[in-house]
Parts: structure tokens; sequence; C-alpha cells
């Protein structure tokens, strides 16, 4: 009976669960583990963005939304960079309430109004977003719905694109040679099964949120990485006192380093037409224009993108839309980011997030 069924219906399968709900979440904390120690990686900012399938698909304005934002007074000092990126600052969170179970239930009444199954999603969220909440959950004895899935919308890049082809005009390119980029492809997987994962090091996580985040464009204390002692000193771990009230920071602008932020650089040059332009002395005729104009067009054997070479979201931001996402480093602006980059690949994502997903109560705390 089971052939039968499986021949009759060769694309069902039992652990394949159809998401109903995207919910695009994301972080702002102290600090990045590397440099301030797991244990003191709290979370300041927690925003979460729900999308009906059917609207993820449909609406390209992405007007219906159901959001929850909360800013939380953290149990430790936030360092001045993240001060600085973020705009969240010790003395403004002091009012806010702790994480405490307030949290986790406003959650749940959250996930009550959206259809199931629902999918939190979040960029890295597999090495930072989901550990990190998993962490505050566990440090207040508090489990989630087991029904709540997770997927990281880093990994799903990565897959989909591997499996991805260019669309190449033979006269432009008339070697036919398909174009890799050195940076993606010793990091992406041809063929990714059901339950295997990309395989992402310590070094490249770290990498990826300092480039997200611009944590590393202006240190706070720029000698740090050459005194041993500074080094051991970030990695110690902050005790937790039953009662602890989050340092006030009237000395801020003595601690933090007051400088201009470096923004993502936008190509001064670039229109919408230039991206059709050649660089070989061959004109294109009309035809091989107006193919290069529906580039995002799909065939009967994959669907053919426009191949971003990096994966952090305001490059992917910017490789969909030409300009750096608004209010970068906003919990909910990041949000909404997210959910238009990955609206851009809508068929694949929602394919392999119903794939790939997988229970948020099985994602490891951070601490």
């Amino acid at each position: 009976m089971e052939n039968f069924l499986k021949m009759m219906l060769p694309d069902s399968d039992p652990n394949c669960k159809t998401v109903s709900t995207l919910v695009f979440m994301d972080l702002e904390a102290t600090g990045l583990p590397s440099y301030v120690g797991k244990r003191n990686v709290h979370i300041t900012e927690l925003s979460l963005v729900a999308i009906d399938r059917s609207d993820f698909e449909s609406d390209s304005s992405l007007r219906v939304l159901n959001k929850l934002n909360l800013c939380i007074r953290p149990r430790t000092t936030i360092s001045p960079t993240a001060m600085t990126i973020t705009g969240l600052y010790n003395d403004i969170l002091e009012k806010q309430e702790k994480f405490d179970e307030s949290i986790p239930k406003l959650l749940e009444y959250f996930f009550r109004r959206l259809r199931r199954p629902l999918c939190l999603l979040a960029h890295n969220g597999n090495r930072y977003d989901f550990p990190l909440l998993q962490a505050e959950l566990r440090h207040i004895n508090y489990e989630l719905d087991g029904e709540i899935l997770c997927a990281d919308t880093l990994e799903a890049f990565r897959s989909i694109v591997s499996n991805t082809t260019v669309d190449v005009d033979p006269v432009l390119n008339p070697n036919n040679e398909k174009q890799q980029n050195d940076e993606v492809a010793p990091n992406m997987l041809e063929n990714t099964s059901k339950n295997e994962r990309i395989a992402i090091s310590e070094d490249e996580t770290d990498k990826m949120l300092s480039d997200d985040l611009d944590l590393f464009i202006s240190l706070e204390v720029p000698e740090m990485e050459n005194t041993t002692e500074n080094k051991n000193v970030s990695s110690e771990v902050m005790p937790f006192p039953d009662e602890f009230t989050t340092p006030t920071s009237k000395n801020t602008e003595t601690i933090a380093i007051k400088r201009p932020r470096k923004k993502f650089k936008q190509d001064p040059s670039w229109t919408p037409k230039r991206q059709y332009q050649t660089t070989t002395s061959t004109k294109p005729n009309p035809t091989q224009i107006k193919r290069q104009l529906f580039a995002n067009r799909t065939s009967e054997t994959n669907t053919v993108y426009s191949k971003p070479t990096q994966f952090s979201l305001e490059k992917l931001y910017y490789h969909y839309f030409g300009e750096s996402p608004p209010k970068s480093h906003y919990a909910e602006a990041d949000c909404i980011a997210l959910s238009k980059v990955c609206q851009k690949i809508s068929a694949d994502f929602l394919k392999w997030i119903d794939a790939h997903s997988t229970s948020f109560n099985e994602t490891p705390a951070m601490w």
C-alpha cells in the first residue's frame, strides 16, 4: 500500500511539513560571543515579523505583516561597539523588563494567532539567533511549543544558489563557461539531501557576523589585539547573580569611542540598465537583450537566478535591490529586509524550508 501511494504521489513525504506561516526573526545582543564570551551575550531586542505563505507567494508589497518587537534589559553590560551599531545603550534599556516568563508567554500568544505549522527564520540563525534565544529560555526554565519549526536562511541561500544555474548568453560568453565565485564555491554542497545542513565553520560565522553587523569596523580598544591580558578578559564569564541590575551608562561617552560608522558604499555609476551592458565588443541583437531582461524566468528543469556572490544580509539586499537595506541593525527593519530578499527566490525558498526546517526545541543553547 505504501509503495502504491508513493507511486501515485511521488512528491509526498510524511516527514516534510508544508510551512503555513513564515516568521522572520532577528535579535540584537550585547556583543559577539568571540569577543565578550558566550555567557555574556544577552538579548537586547527581539523582533518577529510573520507573513502568511499565500501572501509571501503572491503579494510583492508584503502589506500584511504581523509584528512583535520587544526591547529587553540585559543581565550584563552592552559592549561599546554593539551600542554604537544597534543604538541600544545600557541606560536607555534600564527601564525595560529583563528576559522573564512574560516574554515566552507573549511569543506563545503571538504564535496562536498564526497558521500552523509556523517556522522561525533567521539569517545565520543556527549559529547565533536560535541558540541565543534557546539559552535565554533555558535560563528561566522555559520551553516553547515543540511544533514550532526553525530554519536558517543563510544555509537556504547557500544551498539554493549552489543548485541553480545562471542564464549564460552564448554570444556574451562564447565558451559557455560556468561562472563560479571563489569565495562561495568551497562552502556550497551540490544536491543537498533533506536532512543535511551546510557546514559553516566558527571562523566563517564570526566573519559573516562581523561583515553583517560592522562590529569590527571600529573596535572600542584598538590595542586589544596586541594585549594578552585583554584577550583573556574578553573571554571571561560574568556571574549570574539572582538580582542583577543592568549598569547604567551615564559615562557611556567615555567608554565608547565615537567614530563615524562605515556605511556600505553604493556604486554611484549603477543604473538599472547597466546590468545588461556587456564588456565585450560583440553587440547583442535585440533578441538577446530581451532574453536578459527576463533573467528570472523559470524553466522546466530548474529556476534561473542572478547569483549573489556574498551572503550577508546587507550584501544580499544590495544584490537584489541595488541599495543598502534601510535602518540596518534595527531588529524589525532587518526582519523586513530579510523577508524581501527571501521573496526574490520564493519558489525554491519555500521548498527548501519545507524540507529542511527542524524543531526549534532541538536547537542547542548558546550557553
